[in-house]
């Protein structure tokens, strides 16, 4: 064996390991990403489901980061509550350990190049001859990425063990097994990623550079290292983003502490069972053991743990005229258009809101909470009006940055049917708000005539707000015909043109001129239109990516 340690072959077989996983996840989130979307979404109900998911999706994915980041855009969507996506992170943090059984069990007991190459020269042949068939393509990442993996693993594998010989544990362990600890944090935060920390401690252990529960302490060291990078990457983010970094921080240095106090019980208890006599195998053992106690530890704590949370960072909480998308980032883009969508449908609310205002108009029924927030906040017909054109303005910037991710067919049809819908939101309220001094000047006119139409006006708009608040029901379009409501403003327009040069014929305005009526007609039929096009879109935007359920129009 050579005793001359290569640290160029240990910084490469990290790379290539690092990249291997990187490839294996971005494969793995192409070929079924939308499924592991649909998974958290449907699982994530109830703390215990979120934590199964978490395990799950965390062992397929092989990246806790990126159910994290899925977690995160869950959260600010408010798909899900902040105690379950505690259930998923709690999930997260067992599932990373499949790698080091997959590691353990096949990494050192086969010829690892002879295993990893077929993968790497199949995978690479599909990824580089076959990219127009996406599912090959990626199936082709997938495979090259697995055995990247496997191959970084046998160069880091061979580094250690050129240095076995020459290099006595002893000396370290004389100052305690802090170092130990100190060490599997630090390396763990430089490198970011715990998975390739502990493929170095089996490495190191295999070569018998350390012993079994020196190796469970570089373990507990490497869960707290990982809360560094996710600290630090928390820093200047959104008041949801740093609670569960907080969380996670909270979590993995809470339980790692209690088990570098407990680490020779923990020890002693995985070798009386006698399940494995392979020092890898007891060692995967042991962190598994120290995983899932960590979790059953916070689990029953949830509740708790999520209202204290609730009260940190309040200063923090994500500043814009937006209630969904300033909340949600836009690296998932399901999650960011399904934002984007509960998005309009309170703008649809806050438009009508708008223009009931702005006419002063009274209606039988009231908006919800968000409608009687909205009009607490302004001021004026002007301040509520650049109120929506702030929201029409985070929502297009919000799009832009979903359209430079990877996007479907559909995501990409339906993304720009809702940025429609939220123009023909603004056009709406732009149409009302330049006649609300025309309107003012009606309804303290004498001219009964002008009164008459304006109120059959409002009366008509009216109907249209009731439909609308049924249409948006708890939160859901139910397939009413708007469009057909275009064709009706369409002929209802030049009627009542036509009812008001009769009414003018028979009694001449005084107070009001003939232009401004006209004006004051168009601009509510246009309106009306505008809004009855911007709940069609909506629906359609629904159809494009939920083809399953039935939009049919009656």
């Amino acid at each position: 064996m050579n005793a001359e340690f290569d640290v160029w072959l240990l910084i490469a077989g990290l790379g290539i390991f690092l990249f291997g996983m990187g490839q294996l996840e971005h494969g793995l989130t192409e070929l079924g990403g939308a499924s592991f979307r649909k998974m958290m979404r449907r699982f994530t109900k109830k703390s215990f489901h979120g934590v199964l998911t978490g395990i799950v999706m965390t062992a397929i994915l092989q990246s806790s980061s990126l159910v994290s980041l899925m977690v995160l855009a869950f959260l600010g969507a408010k798909i899900i509550r902040l105690k379950n996506a505690l259930g998923v992170i709690l999930g997260a943090h067992i599932g990373t350990v499949v790698t080091a059984w997959l590691v353990a069990t096949l990494g050192f007991s086969l010829p690892i190049k002879a295993f990893a190459f077929p993968f790497i020269g199949l995978g690479s042949l599909a990824y580089l001859f076959v990219s127009t068939r996406p599912f090959l393509k990626n199936l082709g990442l997938f495979l090259l990425g697995f055995g990247l993996l496997f191959l970084g693993l046998d160069f880091m594998k061979e580094a250690i063990e050129g240095v076995a010989e020459s290099v006595s544990m002893e000396q370290f362990a004389d100052y305690g097994r802090w170092v130990f600890l100190l060490v599997g944090i630090v390396v763990t935060a430089l490198i970011q990623s715990s998975s390739a920390m502990i493929v170095i401690v089996l490495s190191s252990l295999n070569a018998g550079v350390i012993d079994l529960t020196q190796g469970a302490v570089l373990v507990i060291g490497s869960n707290i290292g990982t809360t560094i990078t996710v600290g630090i990457g928390a820093l200047k983010g959104v008041a949801d983003k740093k609670r569960l970094a907080l969380a996670h921080v909270i979590i993995n240095v809470v339980a790692g502490l209690l088990f570098f106090i407990l680490v020779d019980y923990v020890v002693r208890g995985v070798l009386a069972t006698g399940a494995f006599t392979d020092p890898l195998l007891q060692l995967v053992l042991i962190s598994t053991v120290m995983k899932v106690g960590g979790v059953l530890l916070f689990f029953p704590l949830l509740a708790p743990f999520e209202r204290w949370l609730l009260q940190r960072f309040k200063n923090s909480e994500a500043v814009g005229a937006t209630v969904y998308v300033k909340n949600v980032p836009p690296d998932v883009p399901e999650i960011a258009i399904q934002a984007t969508e509960k998005e309009l449908i309170l703008t649809i609310e806050r438009c009508v809101a708008f223009i009931e205002n702005a006419l002063s108009m009274t209606t039988t029924k009231t908006m919800a909470l968000p409608y009687l927030r909205f009009l607490q906040t302004v001021e004026s017909t002007d301040a509520a009006y650049q109120h929506l054109k702030n929201i029409e303005d985070e929502l297009t910037d919000f799009s832009l940055r979903i359209q430079e991710r990877s996007l479907s067919e559909h995501e990409v049809e339906q993304l720009d049917r809702l940025m429609q819908s939220i123009r023909s939101l603004i056009y709406a309220a732009k149409e009302i708000r330049d006649i609300t001094h025309n309107v003012k000047d009606i309804k303290q006119s004498q001219d009964k005539s002008a009164k008459e139409i304006l109120e059959q006006l409002l009366e008509t708009m009216k109907h249209l707000f009731l439909d609308i608040r049924e249409a948006l029901k708890d939160g859901h379009i139910e397939g009413i015909a708007f469009y057909a409501y275009k064709e009706k403003y369409l002929r209802a327009y030049p009627d009542s043109i036509a009812d008001l040069y009769r009414k003018v014929k028979d009694q001449p305005l005084r107070d009001i001129s003939i232009s401004s009526m006209t004006n004051v007609i168009r601009k509510v039929f246009s309106s009306m239109q505008y809004l009855s096009e911007a709940i069609d879109q909506l629906s359609m935007a629904k159809e494009t990516v939920f083809p399953e359920v039935d939009m049919s129009r009656d």
